[in-house]
């Protein structure tokens, strides 16, 4: 491999043999046009004068205009050749000697420094491995989300947050109600609900991967004698949820006794968008997630991990309100302080109970 590089680069290696070629055959032409210029010199045959010139400028031309030839084909291919500036690399091997000296240089002196002051290097060393498990341990403490078991070990479980569902809690969910205001009696009522909203394409509606044409479509498909009904029915949700009106008086009063207050609610975007007054107390609240937008949906346990980490939350300093008793179970499941709610009262006492106190304005 050095042979090779040093045959390349031109450094202590003999000439490449067309070089020698080549100048041997510059040598020869020179020589013969010299020669043949002199011979007939002699013998008389044109005017001497000008075959010396002639001679003269042929021995200078020829060299020069070579040269110029090598020039050229260097700065075309970038080859080094006998025209380049560095035609034998000898700048580079300088140059790579400086470098490797000095790289030679601060390997010794990091040697000597390391023989000097062993114990600095490994204080040093210490003092990162401190570092690095403190790190390790404040992540573990700050990720509350993440309790595989148990959450209660996290905190002083005071609770600091209270979670609110919306339909059956802020909101009346009257489903019965806007299925009958549409003229339906109470048998059809129910062969409706048991093909629409107490069916599995009600949860993919609120989880959002469906939307009002394509849920009703699965409605269809559950009972299809019911198609004219389910269009009708569903093709608009205004008034499928009703305005509560203790709801903002009570998100106020905890908010001002020191509580965050959040939602997290199975709800579709038609639901919210058909449903303006939804905005009044969504304006309120310091956050939550609907379940179409993150398309998770309640009783998965990742719904819950889910506002424990955006919200940075102890899931056993919060208490969650819910309508739905397995979602009650999976929160309690969780970590989390739950309350199935059946009346104002029953929760205001449940949530007393707890060490949450405060006082709703008239």
């Amino acid at each position: 491999m050095e042979k090779s590089q040093n045959n390349k680069s031109g450094g202590g290696g003999k000439t490449p043999i067309i070089r020698r070629v080549l100048a041997i055959l510059g040598i020869i032409i020179l020589l013969g046009v010299n020669i043949v210029f002199f011979l007939k010199a002699v013998r008389g045959t044109f005017d001497t004068t000008g075959a010396f010139m002639t001679s003269a400028a042929s021995t200078v031309a020829i060299p020069i205009i070579v040269w110029l030839f090598v020039w050229a084909f260097t700065a075309v291919t970038g080859k080094r050749t006998v025209a380049s500036s560095d035609p034998y690399g000898k700048n580079e091997e300088a140059a790579k000697e400086d470098t490797t000296e000095e790289k030679a240089e601060d390997n010794s002196e990091e040697e000597e420094s390391q023989k000097e002051d062993p114990d600095k290097i490994d204080m040093e060393a210490s003092i990162a491995e401190t570092k690095e498990k403190d790190s390790a341990a404040t992540k573990k403490e700050r990720s509350p989300a993440k309790a595989s078991g148990n959450a209660k070990n996290f905190g002083d479980g005071k609770i600091d947050t209270v979670i609110f569902d919306i339909g059956g809690v802020l909101a009346d969910f009257c489903w019965e109600e806007f299925i009958k205001d549409k003229g339906y009696v109470e048998d059809t009522v129910d062969k409706i609900a048991d093909a629409s909203i107490r069916s599995d394409a009600w949860n993919e509606f609120d989880r959002g991967v469906l939307d009002t044409n394509d849920v009703i479509k699965e409605f269809v498909k559950n009972d299809p004698n019911l198609q004219a009904e389910l269009y009708d029915c569903f093709s608009d949700l205004t008034g499928l949820l009703r305005k509560r009106e203790r709801s903002i008086p009570w998100i106020k009063a905890l908010k001002a006794a020191g509580y965050k207050v959040l939602v997290l609610s199975n709800y579709s975007k038609q639901a919210e968008d058909t449903n303006p007054f939804m905005k009044e107390f969504l304006a309120e609240v310091d956050g939550g997630i609907l379940s179409y937008k993150e398309q998770i949906i309640k009783p998965d346990r990742k719904i819950y991990e889910l506002i424990c980490d955006r919200y940075d939350l102890y899931p056993n300093k919060c208490v969650f309100i819910d309508d739905t008793a397995k979602n009650v179970d999976a929160a309690r499941e969780f970590g989390m302080k739950a309350i199935l709610f059946e009346s104002y009262e029953q929760v205001d006492r449940e949530l007393a109970g707890m060490g949450v106190t405060y006082k709703i304005s008239e």
